[in-house]
């Protein structure tokens, strides 16, 4: 195979096209979000990582960027990285899902990068810019 050292083999083109957010928050399952950015990225995703602090206990930034090609976003700056409208997301897939942040976003608590960006997808739905499907 003549792949390079980012590159990742196809095995299907299910997600080709399809901007997924990969957001990690502070569990030992996050020591997984790479194999999982670079498992969405197999089937055509382009992947870019939110990390909460916590969430950057258990893998390293080299890591997701590493598995993405992206960089990681771990703070909000004045670019307001959160918001999605030149480049929307089709996906936002927070992975590991700990209950305090599954708590904080049912309670609308938007407190770091994580819980911001998925109420900023809220709002996207909310105006009719975003779907949910079952």
């Amino acid at each position: 195979m003549d792949l390079g050292d980012h590159d990742v083999p196809l095995s299907g083109e299910h997600l080709k096209g399809k901007r997924i957010a990969l957001m990690i928050t502070g569990s030992i399952a996050s020591m997984k979000a790479p194999t999982i950015a670079r498992s969405l990225r197999r089937y055509g995703a382009d992947v870019q990582v939110y990390a909460s602090e916590e969430g950057l206990r258990y893998t390293t930034l080299e890591a997701l960027e590493w598995s993405t090609m992206n960089p990681v976003v771990t703070r909000l700056t004045s670019a307001a990285e959160h918001l999605s409208d030149e480049k929307p997301f089709d996906v936002y897939l927070l992975a590991p899902a700990t209950y305090n942040t599954i708590n904080k976003f049912r309670y609308g608590i938007a407190d770091g990068v994580i819980t911001t960006t998925l109420a900023s997808a809220l709002g996207r739905m909310e105006m009719g810019l975003a779907q949910i499907k079952s």
